[in-house]
């Protein structure tokens, strides 16, 4: 659907009942997108879309990107225990490049220690690999959880490779190639559509 409008939609499952007819929604030619059917920040389903960052990654780091798209006020995103992203409301996000490793994460009310709304939970930020996290549900129906989804192969080539006295050459280089992708994902219980597309 390449610089064309597209009519997209969401039924409820086995059913032809429309529960989010979101009307034209303009998709650039080009790019790394995803399409999240969502609550917005009153509770009124929407589809919302969202630009991914595939810019490389230095070695030894992840990016993790949090993106609220639930019926919530704005949150406070805590990895262990200081605030990574403050005041992120709906349909926003937020996102950092962080050291590889494994993070306690809490989403608590935007200047409040408690309380902590969804986590903590542990969430493994990869090496060369971007972690999306999407806080989907609703506060008031205290259904607040989250989705994520994984963009691999993000991670730029080391400058050199230690070979110590191997005859193999360092001067190694790497071509990423990238095609048209499209991922889709339904989770029955909230009737929700997450999609990504690329090219």
């Amino acid at each position: 659907h390449e610089g064309k409008k597209v009519d997209p939609g969401v039924v409820l499952a086995g059913t032809d009942t429309v529960a989010i007819d979101a009307g034209d929604v303009p998709l650039p030619a080009s790019g790394n997108y995803s399409i999240i059917a969502n609550f917005d920040a009153e509770g009124t389903p929407t589809l919302t879309v969202f630009e991914n960052d595939t810019s490389a990654i230095d070695a030894g780091n992840g990016r993790l990107q949090v993106r609220h798209t639930a019926a919530a006020p704005a949150v406070d995103v805590k990895a262990d225990g200081a605030v990574a992203f403050s005041n992120l409301s709906n349909p926003n996000e937020a996102k950092a490049d962080l050291p590889a490793a494994t993070y306690s994460v809490e989403v608590v009310p935007t200047g409040a220690d408690e309380p902590v709304v969804i986590g903590p939970a542990d969430i493994a930020v990869v090496d060369g690999e971007s972690l999306i996290v999407y806080a989907v549900g609703s506060l008031d129906d205290e259904t607040l959880t989250v989705l994520t989804e994984s963009i691999t192969g993000l991670g730029a080539a080391p400058d050199a490779v230690e070979t110590g006295n191997s005859p193999i050459d360092n001067g190694m280089s790497m071509t990423a190639v990238a095609g048209m992708l499209v991922i889709a994902t339904i989770a029955v219980g909230g009737g929700l559509v997450l999609a990504r597309r690329s090219n």
